[in-house]
């Protein structure tokens, strides 16, 4: 009973957007982006403490494709599929390389380290990759300063450590399945093993020391839920509608807690998991109604929250 959708032109489908990446500083002061002009790739830095403040261009040309954030907001990463490289915000220090992704040693980053104010976790596999010698967790500081946080025969998937920034949970893949396990004095117990099947990916850790987990364990849709010490799995959102997959989640760009849920079906949806963010979130969806929303939240005061959205067909 729909009306039939326009057709779209050959140049509507292959355009493309001229900004390839933006993300909000986590005290909300800033935006960075990456811009395609020509054949280069440049880099962008903008205050948003008020309405005229001018853009600034910090690099000409960068072959990276996507940008981060440290938690301090003192610098810019850049990831590439050949290196890792940290951009100072304020000018002073420069870029340097962070990380190589080729050589002997194969390094993967898995996320920026939420207990240190500028550093990154990496992982980095020992030998070739049919027969791997060694699995180590690094963390990496802005001048490629290494600190060994475990090392392990079996191949190291994900990590979350403590405030204090010791390894609390790890997952690696023993097998044919991949087990998470708590770590306490040095010591890992097993608390939950995933059939490879099945979706598993820790999404970093509460208050209370357990951490929160994407995945379709015990049923056919992917759910955010809390993974008990006990190995018990506490639900914490799915889809409301019970169609979709969790299609991707918005985390806190400090301690990296949930903070938001997407999904998309017949339709995209986002949900707030927090009272002011679920506010926020309301007054968007009113003034943008069926808008496809993406949210990054920032810290500090004011509180901001960069704000993107998309026609439905778009």
């Amino acid at each position: 009973a729909r009306a039939i959708a326009p057709p779209l032109s050959r140049g509507a489908l292959l355009q493309r957007g001229s900004i390839t990446d933006i993300r909000l500083s986590p005290d909300g002061r800033h935006v960075a982006w990456l811009r395609e002009r020509g054949n280069k790739r440049e880099l962008w830095l903008r205050s948003v403490a008020t309405a005229t403040a001018t853009p600034r261009r910090l690099l000409a040309d960068t072959p990276a494709q996507s940008l981060d954030w440290s938690r301090d907001g003192r610098w810019l990463l850049l990831r590439s599929s050949r290196d890792l490289q940290a951009v100072a915000v304020a000018g002073q220090g420069g870029t340097g390389r962070v990380a190589m992704f080729e050589g002997a040693t194969t390094l993967t980053m898995l996320d920026t380290d939420a207990s240190q104010p500028a550093a990154v976790l990496l992982v980095e596999r020992e030998g070739p990759a049919a027969a791997p010698t060694a699995w180590r967790l690094l963390r990496v500081d802005m001048r490629g300063q290494r600190t060994v946080l475990w090392q392990d025969r079996q191949r190291i998937v994900d990590a979350i450590l403590d405030a204090r920034g010791r390894l609390a949970w790890l997952q690696r893949v023993e097998g044919d399945a991949l087990v998470i396990l708590r770590v306490m004095d040095g010591k890992p117990r097993p608390v939950l093993r995933c059939d490879p099947s099945r979706r598993c990916a820790l999404r970093g850790m509460a208050a209370d020391g357990t951490p929160w987990l994407r995945t379709d364990l015990h049923g056919d849709r992917s759910r955010l839920a809390r993974l008990k010490f006990d190995g018990r799995l506490e639900d914490v959102h799915a889809d409301p509608e019970h169609i979709a997959d969790i299609d991707h989640l918005i985390e806190d760009p400090v301690d990296r807690r949930p903070r938001f849920v997407a999904y998309r079906s017949t339709t995209a949806h986002l949900h707030a998991l927090a009272t002011d963010d679920a506010a926020h979130l309301a007054e968007l969806q009113s003034a943008l109604p069926g808008r496809d929303l993406d949210l990054q939240p920032g810290v500090g005061q004011p509180r901001r929250r960069l704000g993107g959205s998309r026609s439905p067909q778009g």
